[in-house]
């Protein structure tokens, strides 16, 4: 009993320290939420918009969002930022894996089609119909 309400207490507290961090901005909360939880996927994905929105650090959003795509691999939003930020870093091959994945369960995302066609036209390929 006193371990299930240690992580419950301890899982609050993560909860806390993510939604703090995130309002506030404050990337020492949201770490130490990380301390606490560190599959905390809405926590992961909060520090990624503020990465990358807000301090405009696209390399740890970027590090965010790896971390958060194994919890959520079919998570849209996810897998069109990472594809995103690929692209802006000149990983074409990276970008092109994410967005097949994407397409392969939602073939008709016209976001996912536009990036792919940026990819492939920078990796020298036919763009696909």
């Amino acid at each position: 009993m006193i371990i299930y309400a240690g992580f419950f207490s301890t899982n609050h507290l993560a909860n806390y320290y993510a939604h703090t961090g995130y309002v506030s901005g404050n990337q020492v909360y949201m770490q130490r939420s990380f301390e606490l939880n560190p599959y905390d996927s809405k926590a992961l994905f909060d520090y990624y918009v503020l990465q990358r929105h807000f301090y405009k650090d696209n390399e740890k959003a970027l590090s965010a969002l790896e971390r958060f795509l194994p919890l959520y691999p079919y998570h849209t939003g996810g897998l069109l930022a990472s594809a995103e930020l690929m692209i802006q870093r000149h990983d074409y091959a990276g970008a092109m894996n994410k967005l097949d994945f994407l397409l392969t369960f939602y073939p008709d995302l016209t976001r996912a089609h536009e990036m792919k066609a940026i990819a492939q036209k920078q990796l020298g390929q036919p763009a696909s119909l």
